[in-house]
Parts: structure tokens; sequence; C-alpha cells
């Protein structure tokens, strides 16, 4: 058996170290092809290994992973003053790498700021990964500098309360083989703004808000209006909650027996 979360290093090679292009390009389609079960943890990722690899379409099925019960609704004033989250935010978890499209992420800020004037902070938490230059280089140049906060890397105990208060999580990646930090946040009651593009729907499901991933126009105007909208945030967060009920790791284990007993 063997799982896969995603392909990007064969379909986006540009975004990664050539390490990764070049193992999975030596190595994946021999993983493949002597595997009995391919799993795979969305649709969008099924699609994609079907798509570049046919030979193995008969073996590979889609289990969507469960969430960490960890995140759930939190407050705790102590954990945002360690931040140095002192306003309203807006939120980014993950690594800090060209797939994440933080570049957009911080033009979409300067939109929003320069129309609103809002006293809101965007707060960027996560590790620095590779090819990052480029968004250090504009994060230093943002006219907004000020008010976009980076803690870098937060522990685990400490994300449910930063998910729980942040006015909507913002993740307009470029493509996601799932899209985990969306389920935390979903599972926190979180409203989302994300992309429309890869696993991304089958994440965030109907409480989150959509734009193209490579358009800064359209996510300020997402950001514009959760800001505004206490009764959008509201019915997002509650359309959050519902759809991650769904992703259990209860259910992913039942899945796998019922596939393991289907191959004796």
């Amino acid at each position: 058996m063997t799982f896969i979360h995603d392909l990007t290093p064969i379909l986006f090679p540009e975004l990664h170290r050539w390490q990764s292009q070049f193992l999975q390009n030596i190595f994946l389609r021999g993983i493949l092809r002597r595997t009995d079960l391919i799993i795979a943890n969305s649709d969008n990722t099924a699609r994609d290994i079907i798509a570049n690899y046919p030979e193995s379409a008969s073996k590979v099925h889609r289990i969507y992973p469960g969430r960490n019960e960890n995140f759930h609704f939190s407050k705790d004033a102590g954990v945002l003053v360690k931040h140095g989250l002192s306003k309203p935010y807006f939120l980014f978890v993950g690594t800090i790498e060209p797939r994440k499209n933080l570049l957009v992420l911080l033009e979409a800020f300067r939109l929003f700021k320069e129309r609103k004037s809002a006293d809101v902070q965007l707060v960027i938490v996560g590790g620095v990964g590779w090819k990052s230059k480029e968004f250090f280089a504009a994060l230093e140049h943002h006219p907004f500098k000020a008010d976009i906060v980076r803690p870098g890397f937060v522990q685990t105990i400490d994300l449910p309360v930063i998910y729980s208060s942040a006015i909507a999580f913002v993740y307009p990646s470029k493509y996601e083989g799932f899209g985990l930090p969306i389920l935390e946040a979903a599972s926190c009651g979180t409203p989302i703004i994300t992309a429309n593009n890869s696993s991304l729907a089958e994440a965030g499901g109907p409480g989150a808000l959509y734009c193209r991933s490579g358009d800064s126009v359209a996510l300020a105007s997402r950001l514009e209006a959760l800001h505004a909208d206490q009764d959008l945030r509201d019915d997002l967060s509650s359309k959050c909650l519902v759809h991650a009920e769904q992703f259990t790791w209860d259910r992913f284990a039942e899945e796998i027996l019922a596939l393991l007993s289907e191959q004796q």
C-alpha cells in the first residue's frame, strides 16, 4: 500500500528543490507499479495520479485524512499576546515557499489596507522553506509592513487559539494535495478564504470563499467582505464546523480496512 499526498514536484517542478523533483521522477513510477493499493488523500490527487500514471488507475482510491481533534474553537488572550497579536487579523499558516502564493497575499493585503484604512494585521505563521527570497524582499518593502506579524513556527498547542481569533484564515495556494491547514481552520470554526484550484474546495467545503489563486484584486475583495460582514463570518463559521465533522480518523481506518478486505 502506498500513500500519495500530492504530486507537486512532478506538476510544478519550478516550485520545488531539485532533490524533490529528481527523486519523484526517478522512483515514483516504479513504486506505483509495484504497490497493490494507492491511497490518495483527495479526489484531486487521485485524478492527478491517474492522469500522470494511467497504468495505475485501477489501484487508486481516495480516502480523506482525519482532523486533529486538538483543533477546536479556543480563546486565550495570553496566547495572542505571546505571539504579538494585538489587533484584529487575517491569518495564514504554512511553510514559506513559492507554492503558497504569499506574494499574492501581500499584494491583496496592501489593497485591503489602502481601501479600508482598517486597523487590521496580517499574521503569517510558519517556518521558512525554500525559494523564499522574493517573499522576504516583498515583505521588507511592503507599505504596511508594520501591520504584518510573522511569529515563525508556532507549536500546535497554541494554534487553535490563533485560528479561532482570526477574522479569517487566508490560503491562496497555487496547488495542494489536500490542504490540512484549511481543515485545522475549519475545525476551529474560522471562516476561510482560499483558491479555487486543486483540492482546496474539498478541504474548505461550503465554509470558504473562493477566488482565482493569482488574483490579488479578487482576494482583497474577499478580505473586505469578511472584515465588513459579521453575519457572513458567522454563517461561514457554522458551515466550517459542520464540514470538518466528516473528516475523522475512525472513518479513515474503516475505509482502509474495507479496501484491505476487498484485496483478500
